[in-house]
């Protein structure tokens, strides 16, 4: 890993080397540079496959000026405007083959100031096969945060083009459960939800800082990052580097006990340019710690919340100052005079809150798709209402006179490009009003010519093309279930140890609750992602479950040969319009019959997995029970993830009056069968997933099956908000007691697990109803259940003692377990108190702790 600032050069990196593809992510940008400097060293290079990802309000300033405007959008490369509540800041360069990965986190812009000429702060990290362990779990996060940038754009753009940006994650190696020799390297990365930067960098700190170094090009209003520091670090004395000539300062400093330094005094042979890093360096006496990247001091930077920017830093602990120069150049701040007030009230104020705070652009972009043999652009009618007219503007930089737009039955838009459509890059609508709107035009053929075919992309193009009739449906269900259940022996086997002679089972049913919670960079998180891996490695499963997972949880879209056809609206175009049921219907309503085979065959394909669920149960020999097992739990992750898109999917207008495919019953029947046999004390078997190799803590299929378990709960309705009142019948009292029972088992694992709580959050976001008020209510579901799982899975032994006033469904420490256990009481009287443990029942006098011989088995419904 080359250290930040030390001469890295994308250019240079891209000389001698061969990439398959390319992502970049930029706040703005200098789009004829890219095209014409880097899109060409990029293609040199041999990367056929090129995404950039840019602030959708930077990417529209940009199109208001001629000589800014891109020529090969849409065709040569994806270029994809991102929306964020703030701005979208982060500055990241992915380069990717199928044996090498490079990776660029900093704080340039893809400009030819950025790549060239302002004080950036970069680091370089090359990951190859022999790479170290850190790196690869870096790389792993930063497309994690990624896919979730992306996720927030679904409902803007067309399917096609999110793959487009998707299909380079195949080559996105899986982070290994190798020992880091620099384990301590992490990403921060902020999205519209989650923790902020500031609250993970708390996370990732071993003390509070002595000394603080800040620098940065932009401060908010208020300086509410800096008052935020003061505060949680009372006693750290706090110097800020700034570039007087160029900073956006904001407002006036006031109330702050920081120190402003000059940079030019500091950086006197660098004083001509533009100071454009971002940084903190903290002293904590004995170690110092670099957190670099795209975040400016300000609060929609650092502090989260409904204006909340995108962002991304690498966090650096126990840096050797004298191993990185700009860490050194950061360290002469320390002790850098302060300048007085006469010099700050010199400097001009912008009064901006936050990057994008100036006038909005007259002409927002958007885009479109367009299928390869086709020539008419659909533009939604929430977008395109008050437009009558449209030119199109073509590669050449020519373009046509204006020609009057068409309205589909919907009152959808429609421009017909005709002959040159191939040509086209983007269009201008206008209309009575004097608003314009651009449309970049991506075209699907393009931007898939030069992307390698391997069987997973085939697998997911055919499932990509399937349109949403119901006998196309019922035949995707079939191969995915032969997949599933027909197909198992890729399924990694049982370490050779396990039915030795004189070889140990585990027996530890429930895995050792962590000390901490970092959701995205913390200790526990990167340490225990660094030691899973796939049970699954190859195989035909394999593919069907990353196509579950993936792309399918993406959206399926259109089919090819019904994008020329007028067409009931889309997700993407039923957002702000709920209400409008009339027009948004099916023409014609689904033959009943077909539904009622889709539904039969799901309930078949759960029928079937829990079978399969007990079968391991039941064996008795111990290295066939462990390859079993281990086989179900990758068979019910594609199980659950068929569940989950076809639970999606009853909200598209097509199958919207059907009523949904699974009923309550199959998926409160999977729940339940799942946790009990897994999760249950007495006889569960999830044991057998784990492995008892030292290497390895976890494998990722069991996280998986937790977080998709905990979806499948939140989907049935199950929650912890729910009371259990004292009076209730038997019957619900024990319904709401299991729920409890499931949730407080899956969700502490969880909470402190990066991947699996973003699986769960995604699961939940994509299959929640598309309203505004459900959209909140999930979010706080998971806001608070996250909580929750985070202060059982961090409370320690004595927590949750038998104490007065304890009822059904409060939790309780499970006397004498090691580690420790935490039971849902079932019911309790003055004498005793009955605990669950899923698969068994446990009933101990109060206060004396001496287990009665009154343990009985659950029953098992029959499958």
């Amino acid at each position: 890993m080359s250290e930040t600032n030390d001469g890295i050069s994308l250019l240079a990196a891209l000389k001698g080397a061969k990439f398959d593809a390319s992502l970049i992510t930029t706040f703005n940008a200098t789009l004829p540079f890219y095209e014409e400097v880097v899109l060409r060293r990029l293609q040199a290079a041999e990367s056929r496959h090129n995404v950039v990802l840019m602030d959708s309000v930077q990417c529209a300033r940009s199109w208001a000026t001629p000589s800014l405007r891109p020529r090969l959008a849409g065709s040569a490369y994806a270029l994809i405007p991102m929306a964020a509540p703030g701005a979208f800041h982060p500055k990241i360069c992915l380069l990717a083959s199928k044996k090498r990965c490079a990776l660029f986190i900093g704080s340039h812009n893809l400009t030819l100031s950025g790549f060239g000429f302002n004080r950036e702060v970069t680091t370089y990290i090359d990951v190859g096969p022999d790479a170290d362990p850190a790196h690869k779990l870096v790389l792993s996060h930063v497309w994690s945060l990624i896919r979730e940038w992306l996720r927030t754009q679904e409902d803007k753009l067309a399917p096609s083009v999110l793959e487009a940006a998707h299909r380079i994650g195949e080559l996105v190696p899986q982070a290994t459960g190798v020992e880091s020799k620099l384990s301590d390297i992490r990403l921060l990365g902020q999205s519209n939800s989650g923790p902020s930067l500031l609250e993970q960098l708390d996370r990732a700190m071993p003390a509070m800082p002595e000394r603080v170094v800040v620098t940065g090009a932009f401060f908010d209003t208020q300086h509410a990052l800096l008052k935020s520091l003061e505060a949680r670090w009372p006693g750290a004395a706090i110097k800020v580097i700034i570039d007087p000539k160029t900073v956006a300062l904001g407002g006036r400093p006031k109330g702050l006990r920081s120190q402003f330094v000059d940079a030019r005094e500091l950086w006197s042979e660098q004083a001509a340019h533009y100071l454009h890093a971002k940084a903190l360096l903290l002293d904590f006496g004995g170690s110092h710690m670099l957190v670099a990247g795209s975040a400016n001091p300000s609060r929609p930077a650092w502090l989260g919340g409904e204006r909340a920017n995108f962002e991304a830093m690498l966090v650096r602990p126990n840096l050797e100052l004298a191993s990185s120069r700009f860490a050194r150049d950061l360290a002469l701040g320390f002790s850098a005079p302060a300048m007085d007030d006469s010099e700050l009230r010199a400097i001009p104020i912008t009064h901006q809150e936050s990057e994008n705070d100036d006038e909005t652009p007259s002409a927002p972009v958007r885009i479109v798709a367009l299928a390869a043999g086709t020539s008419k652009v659909m533009i939604p009618r929430s977008e395109s209402e008050e437009f009558a007219e449209f030119v199109v503007h073509m590669e050449d930089g020519s373009h046509t006179a204006p020609a009057a737009l068409e309205r589909s039955e919907d009152r959808e838009a429609i421009a017909e490009l005709g002959e040159k459509a191939p040509a086209v890059r983007w269009l201008e609508l206008s209309g009575r009003s004097g608003r314009l709107l651009r449309i970049i035009v991506h075209h699907d053929d393009a931007l898939s010519r030069g992307v390698a075919r391997s069987y997973r992309t085939a697998l997911r193009d055919a499932l990509a093309g399937l349109d949403f009739s119901g006998a196309n449906i019922e035949s995707l269900i079939q191969q995915i279930e032969k997949a599933i259940f027909d197909d198992p022996e890729q399924v990694v086997l049982p370490p050779s140890s396990i039915g030795r002679p004189g070889s140990s089972k585990q027996t530890t049913t429930a895995p050792v609750r962590p000390a901490s919670l970092a959701v995205h960079i913390g200790e526990t998180a990167s340490t225990r992602n660094s030691r899973r891996k796939r049970l699954l490695q190859s195989g035909s499963l394999l593919e069907v479950l990353d196509a579950l997972i993936y792309r399918l949880g993406q959206g399926l879209p259109k089919s090819a040969a019904s994008i020329t056809e007028s067409q009931p609206l889309s997700e993407e175009e039923l957002v702000g319009t709920e209400h409008e049921e009339a027009t948004q219907e099916p023409v014609a309503p689904l033959p009943l019959q077909a539904v009622d085979a889709v539904r039969k065959r799901l309930k078949q394909v759960v029928s079937r997995m829990i079978k399969q669920l007990k079968a391991a149960q039941n064996e008795t020999r111990p290295d066939l029970r462990v390859a079993k097992t281990r086989t179900c739990a990758v068979q019910l992750v594609a199980v659950l993830s068929l569940v989950r898109e076809f639970r999606r999917l009853r909200h598209l207008p097509q199958w919207r009056q059907v009523g949904g495919f699974i009923d309550s019953e199959t998926r409160q029947d999977l729940l339940s069968q799942s946790m009990v046999i897994l999760f249950g004390r007495s006889q569960g078997i999830a044991c057998d997933v784990r492995a008892d190799d030292s290497e390895v803590q976890e494998f990722e299929e069991l996280g998986q099956v937790r977080a998709l378990l905990a979806w499948l709960a939140w989907d049935i309705g199950h929650s912890l908000l729910k009371r259990i009142e004292p009076m209730a019948q038997k019957a619900k009292k024990d319904h709401l007691v299991a729920a409890y029972a499931y949730l407080y088992e899956l969700l502490p694992a969880i909470a402190v697990d990066e991947e699996d709580a973003m699986q769960l959050s995604s699961s939940v976001r994509m299959t929640n109803t598309p309203t505004a008020d459900e959209g909140a209510n999930g979010e706080n579901w998971l806001n608070y259940h996250f909580k929750i799982g985070w202060e059982v899975a961090t409370a320690p032994a004595a927590a949750y003692p038998d104490q007065e006033g304890i009822k059904a469904g409060d939790l309780m420490y499970v006397p004498y377990s090691n580690p420790p256990q935490f039971s849902v009481v079932i019911d309790v009287t003055a004498q005793d108190i009955c605990l669950s443990e899923l698969d068994r029942e446990r009933r101990f006098t109060r206060f004396a702790w001496r287990p009665e011989s009154q343990d009985r088995a659950l029953l098992q419904a029959s499958g």
